[in-house]
């Protein structure tokens, strides 16, 4: 067991999250990999930097506008459903988001017409969210490390249930897709909204180096990324909106502003950067909600972070929950605050004081995607009709 420092500073955390000797992450992101696999979440050195390039080819600005039309019609699909939804007192908004971002994932990854097997990509969904969530437990429980002791539990069994389902599942969507790929030698593809399996199989087509396991871990890296940090970020930010009615105000009389009343027809790029208050919403509701409560990195060489000498081998860990309730750097930090993020007052914040997707080279390689989700389902929520207080 390796010594732990949990750093709490921007200035510290830009060593360890900017640097090559520390690229990689901690002894037990390894326990992922029973059921992860070791996509880009959890490999290391060359292995990584090799997957890294390969995947922001797939997430390119222009990959992301061709599946623009998706996630427009998807939100404005996630609308209705909450306006029928709200006619009750009480609204559970968290299950029509998960269907909207998972319908989202499912036609960006799969594509538009692979629809007989959206329950299949939820029962992956459920088993890879039931399985990060019994590995966290096990790091949180020392007397679960040893590995013939954990999986004599439980808890251990549900594990190697949930990992078949998650194998099962690529292995077949890549079976499927590879076969009518092969039939029709990609000639009938849609330049405009390929499918982010397509890519990583003409890749796989291409290269000896990317074997159909490796896609697979690719694979599951790209829903996990795409599907669950953004059903909860939609939904936190619904939540701060109905707390905050002046705010939800100004998002609308932005959002106005751009469309002139329109808020059913479908955005653009250029009219998605226009929308500087609603991102600083955004900004500000995953600073006090960030998808990952934790993040450690493995020092592989000893590192010196802010006057103190940091051997090798120990493991640093960074609480974004507390790093950005930093008063120092948000003062009156538990207040929502959207203006924190306007130009003028993020001018000279270290980019290392927010860090919701991490930071440095190893940040979320779905950044763009997940905020132009958020920014496109908080758009389409905020108009007039979709104007409800916390009370509902």
């Amino acid at each position: 067991m390796s010594a732990v420092v949990i750093l709490a500073k921007p200035e510290a955390i830009e060593v360890i999250f900017s640097s090559t000797v520390t690229i990689e992450k901690a002894w037990f992101y390894n326990w992922f990999q029973m059921f992860l696999g070791t996509g880009l979440i959890n490999s290391g050195g060359n292995l990584w930097r090799f997957r890294r390039r390969l995947l922001n080819s797939c997430f390119r600005k222009d990959i992301l506008k061709g599946h623009l039309s998706i996630m427009n019609e998807k939100s404005l699909i996630l609308v209705e459903s909450l306006k029928k939804e709200t006619r009750e007192d009480f609204t559970k908004v968290k299950k029509p988001i998960s269907e909207c971002t998972l319908n989202i994932i499912h036609d960006i990854i799969f594509g538009r017409h692979e629809d007989e097997n959206k329950s299949e990509l939820r029962g992956l969904i459920n088993s890879i969210k039931w399985g990060m969530r019994f590995v966290v437990e096990r790091v949180m429980n020392g007397f679960l490390w040893p590995h013939f002791i954990y999986f004599s539990t439980k808890r251990g069994k549900e594990l190697k249930k949930h990992e078949k389902i998650v194998k099962d599942f690529t292995r077949s969507r890549i079976q499927q897709r590879k076969q009518k790929l092969m039939e029709r030698n990609f000639s009938t593809r849609e330049a405009n909204e390929t499918p982010l399996l397509d890519l990583l199989l003409e890749y796989h087509f291409k290269s000896t180096d990317f074997t159909e396991n490796d896609l697979s871990d690719e694979l599951i890296t790209m829903v996990i990324a795409g599907q669950d940090s953004t059903t909860v970020a939609i939904s936190w930010i619904l939540y701060m909106l109905g707390l905050h009615e002046d705010i939800q105000t100004k998002v609308y009389e932005e959002l106005d502003l751009i469309f002139d009343g329109d808020c059913e027809r479908h955005v653009t790029l250029e009219e998605l950067k226009e929308m500087k208050y609603l991102k600083s919403v955004i900004k500000e509701t995953l600073r006090l909600y960030p998808p990952a409560p934790f993040m450690a990195r493995q020092v592989h060489k000893d590192v010196n972070i802010c006057g103190y000498q940091i051997p090798k081998g120990t493991t640093c860990v960074v609480l974004p929950p507390m790093l950005h309730r930093d008063e120092e750097t948000f003062p009156d930090a538990e207040r929502f605050d959207p203006d924190r993020f306007s130009p003028e007052n993020s001018q000279g914040r270290s980019p290392y004081a927010y860090i919701p997707f991490s930071a440095g080279p190893r940040n979320c390689i779905v950044t763009n995607q997940v905020i132009l989700e958020d920014a496109l389902s908080g758009r389409s929520l905020c108009d007039k009709t979709g104007q409800e207080n916390s009370e509902h």
